[in-house]
């Protein structure tokens, strides 16, 4: 079910490119965007929606043209930023990847 935007918040996770952080900014009470860094550089994305479901907050969006250069594609992404598992997934046509705080695996 579609929620409010949440509170600002800071999220580390690990991928194949190494450790990165998002930082959520809300901009409206159904609105908002992740600043992105990874590496030195820092990447903007626009979040779409805020769901819950099951009691676990998720957020939503397309990442930015410019990690094109990095992973070759936009891609569409579902952060779970809490809860017993904190991850984000990325979507081309399916599943492409799964980052986690620790690092570990989809």
């Amino acid at each position: 079910m579609r929620v409010r935007a949440p509170q600002p918040f800071k999220i580390a996770l690990c991928g194949p490119e190494g450790p990165y952080e998002l930082s959520f900014h809300r901009y409206s009470d159904w609105d908002g965007y992740l600043d992105v860094t990874i590496g030195p550089d820092t990447y903007r994305w626009q979040v779409e929606r805020a769901d819950e479901e099951n009691g676990e907050l998720s957020i939503s969006g397309m990442t930015s043209p410019d990690t094109a250069n990095i992973w070759g594609d936009w891609l569409w992404f579902q952060l779970t930023p809490s809860g017993e598992d904190p991850r984000i997934e990325y979507w081309g046509d399916q599943l492409v990847r799964t980052d986690r705080p620790n690092g570990e695996p989809n």
